[in-house]
């Protein structure tokens, strides 16, 4: 008992999370077009700044129409924590002046909590995105490999909602993936197989074609932890499309993941996680469930052979944590056990993150990684000994103007294979 509990407390004092490629650390950072670099000219676009702030934290694209949302720009300024211009290019090559806009972020969620509006938290799903594009006789799939004005487009949008995306590579294997069927639009099973090979929990599908009306048509599906959900939109202009489907597909992801931090909802939940076999299952446990939208407070209670047991100050409940670690592809639900000892947990999952995936070279969006953990000792005897690996511990829209049409969005039940 003296060893197990000596054991948490190292564990504790040594504990360090690895940032995970879905890591977002720039919600609280807007970039606006300006005129010039007068004082006029950014009082006019800080509005707009915020905007972009406030709509990549809560998910919701009209956020700046609350009442809440209004009152408090007349004091925007104490939002600011600093700001700067620079020179860049868009998509057609013209230079333009940014203005980059650092906000307070315990501001910016103050603000939202007054507003009753929810948060959406830093650790994001990372989404592959899988676009047919028909071009006459011809299917292109848009790849990693072409830095042309569409992928351009895809990742400007995704950036605004502070969704991270990933384009395939399209190489053999990847080919392999490809919808051979004509009679349906998305072949499921090898969008799951790119999912695996990914490493992700998400896919944006998007078959998209011209109509005889100059117009373009897009199909859409978006599996999310194996959930379906299908639209279609079309518009004039293609990029108007593929905004309207980045657009679609963060209100969707938002709409599960982002919490209403209310402590009336708050409730404590006692989570068994199995499997964790090393100091490095450890660390990435606990900062993978600290880093989730309804988790409010993470406290380890026990620790048994590979069974680590904790409990979850929870905004929302036992659901409202379910549904997020449905989208975390390392947690796998497992059922209750028949019969249960005395520290008996309300939810059980069995943690996979030390399996290897081998994921091809792509490019993706801004995200950010550290280094990994390669600990094969056990937890036990790695603190005991006092060889445990030492590494630092961190701390811990006026958006796209869509002008396409929208259909039918909706979730698909018999889409899952």
């Amino acid at each position: 008992m003296r060893k197990q509990c000596r054991f948490l407390l190292l564990v504790g004092l040594l504990f360090c999370g690895l940032a995970q490629a879905e890591m977002i650390t720039d919600l609280n950072v807007a970039n606006v077009v300006v005129p010039n670099s007068s004082q006029a000219a950014r009082e006019s676009a800080l509005p707009k700044a915020l905007g972009q702030a406030l709509v990549k934290i809560s998910g919701n694209p009209s956020v700046m129409t609350l009442p809440e949302i209004q009152n408090a720009l007349p004091n925007i300024n104490d939002l600011i924590q600093s700001y700067s211009y620079s020179n860049q290019s868009d998509i057609n090559g013209s230079t333009q002046l940014i203005l980059q806009v650092t906000f307070d972020k315990k501001g910016l969620n103050t603000i939202l909590q007054k507003a009753g509006q929810a948060i959406w938290s830093d650790d994001r799903p990372l989404t592959l995105v899988w676009l047919n594009i028909q071009n006459g006789e011809t299917v292109d799939v848009l790849s990693s490999t072409n830095n042309n004005s569409l992928s351009q487009v895809l990742q400007k949008d995704a950036e605004l909602r502070g969704v991270p995306i990933l384009l395939p590579g399209m190489d053999l294997q990847d080919q392999s993936f490809m919808n051979t069927n004509a009679a349906e639009p998305f072949d499921v099973s090898k969008l799951q197989q790119a999912v695996q090979r990914y490493g992700v929990t998400s896919v944006l599908a998007g078959n998209i074609s011209g109509t005889a009306d100059n117009r373009w048509h897009a199909e859409w599906l978006l599996l999310v932890d194996g959930a379906p959900y299908r639209w279609e939109n079309t518009g004039t202009k293609l990029d108007d499309v593929l905004s309207g489907a980045i657009m679609d597909m963060a209100n969707l992801m938002a709409n599960q993941l982002a919490v209403v931090d209310d402590k009336d909802l708050q409730s404590d939940v006692t989570l068994e996680v199995k499997n964790v076999n090393d100091l490095s299952d450890y660390a990435k446990v606990l900062k993978t469930l600290r880093h989730l939208s309804p988790v409010a407070q993470v406290t380890v209670k026990d620790m048994v052979d590979s069974d680590l047991l904790v409990q979850i100050k929870t905004l929302g409940g036992e659901q409202a944590l379910m549904r997020a670690l449905s989208s975390q592809r390392h947690f796998a639900a497992m059922p209750v056990p028949s019969e249960q000892g005395a520290n008996a947990a309300d939810l059980y999952y069995r943690w996979s993150g030390n399996q290897p995936i081998n994921k091809p070279t792509t490019q993706t969006a801004d995200t950010k990684s550290s280094d990994k953990l390669t600990d094969s000792t056990s937890v036990t005897d790695a603190i005991l000994n006092d060889d445990a690996p030492k590494v630092d511990k961190q701390n811990d829209s006026n958006v796209v103007d869509n002008n396409s049409d929208h259909k039918g969005l909706y979730v698909d039940a018999g889409a899952a294979t």
